[in-house]
């Protein structure tokens, strides 16, 4: 008879063999550090799980890896924190272990942790401020690149234009003078009089002297003094 095998036995091995490398790796961190096996197995999962979190970001945000990684430390060494405690007690791990005293109170002490923690936060900080530089600067140059290829576009048309109306200009003139020949067209009919300059009006001759002075006026506009209120025919200028 064939036996009938399940298509999960064929993961079943490597699971396990990952499960046991796991395990033989947390225990030889834990004897080699001095912490309990249980703060190390806690510590390895938080680090494993943020690890798979980052790791999904970056690979979305690839510009973003030394911030990610910056991110992954600051948060990383928290995670740690038991492993810390756990070497300063003494490799101690349970329900009486807080209460227990350390014996290496440099691992227990909060300067250590917060020091690394703020330096590592710090690294963070830089590594966001140089990205947001790297970015202003990237679209300065991106922007200042396009107005150049813009005006290398604008010159290539206006050279293009020029060609095409070079191309063009002896055609629309041979239309035009076979128009002007057929509807027998002046340059007065395409260009009138009186859209030019206008003239200046010529002074009007005088037309009445003063015989005193000899002042004369052409008869138009505002009579002078010596003229007003009296009898122009007076002043007529004969002949």
């Amino acid at each position: 008879m064939s036996s009938h095998r399940s298509p999960s036995n064929g993961i079943e091995v490597p699971i396990l063999a990952g499960a046991a490398a796991f395990l033989g790796f947390c225990f030889w961190i834990a004897q080699i550090s001095g912490a309990s096996l249980a703060s190390v197995m806690k510590s390895a999962f938080g680090l494993i799980g943020l690890a798979v979190v980052v790791g999904g970001a970056l690979w979305w945000l690839k510009d973003y890896f030394f911030i990610g990684a910056a991110f992954y430390l600051v948060v990383g060494w928290r995670v740690v924190w038991p492993v810390l405690d756990s070497i300063a007690a003494g490799g101690h791990e349970g329900e009486d272990w807080p209460l227990m005293p350390y014996e290496n109170t440099f691992m227990a002490s909060g300067w250590l942790n917060w020091s690394v923690e703020s330096i590592l936060i710090a690294v963070f900080i830089y590594g966001i401020s140089r990205r947001g530089r790297d970015s202003y600067y990237a679209r300065r140059g991106h922007i200042m690149t396009t107005y150049r290829e813009l005006k290398k576009q604008i010159a290539a048309l206006t050279d293009h234009a020029n060609a095409v109306r070079a191309t063009e200009f002896l055609s629309v003139v041979n239309e035009i003078r076979a128009m002007v020949a057929e509807y027998g067209i002046t340059e007065k009919d395409i260009f009138p009089a009186h859209r030019g300059r206008p003239r200046k009006h010529q002074p009007r001759p005088p037309k009445y002297r003063d015989p005193q002075t000899g002042a004369t006026w052409s008869g138009r506009g505002r009579p002078p003094a010596w003229i007003r209120g009296k009898t122009r025919e007076r002043f007529e200028i004969k002949g």
